[in-house]
C-alpha cells in the first residue's frame, strides 16, 4: 500500500506492506506563501510536483509493487481551476479565511427548526 498525504507544508509518501509494516518513507517540501498575516496561498502545480517527488523517492528504496493508494490532504482549501484543470489563481488553504468565506457563500446556513 502507498500512502500519500498532500499537507500545508510537505507532501509524505509511505509504503506498508501487507502485515502493517513500514516499508519506506519520504516527503518533499510544498511551499505556503503569507501575504499578509492570516491570508496564505499555495501553488497547485507545487503539490502535484511534490506528490511525484515523494512517491519517487520512497519507491526508489527497492523493488516494490504497489496494490493500492490511499490519498488525504489538506482540508477546507479552495482551488479555482479553468475549464481544462489548470489552477486559475495560487490555492487559499485553510490558514487563508477566504475558504471559510467561500464556504459560507455556498453552502445555505443550516436550519435549527
Amino acid at each position: 500500500l502507498a500512502r500519500i498525504d498532500l499537507g500545508t507544508g510537505s507532501t509524505k509518501a509511505v509504503l506498508i506492506d501487507v502485515a502493517g509494516a513500514q516499508l519506506g518513507a519520504a516527503s518533499a517540501p510544498v511551499s505556503l506563501s503569507e501575504l499578509r498575516p492570516g491570508w496564505a496561498e499555495s501553488d497547485p502545480d507545487e503539490w502535484w510536483l511534490s506528490v511525484k517527488t515523494a512517491v519517487r523517492d520512497v519507491l526508489a528504496g527497492g523493488d516494490v509493487r504497489v496494490g493500492a493508494v490511499g490519498l488525504s490532504g489538506q482540508m477546507h482549501g479552495v482551488v479555482l481551476a479553468l475549464s481544462d484543470g489548470r489552477a486559475l489563481r495560487p490555492a487559499m488553504p485553510s490558514q487563508s479565511p477566504v475558504p471559510l468565506l467561500v464556504r459560507c457563500l455556498v453552502q445555505p446556513p443550516v436550519s435549527s427548526g
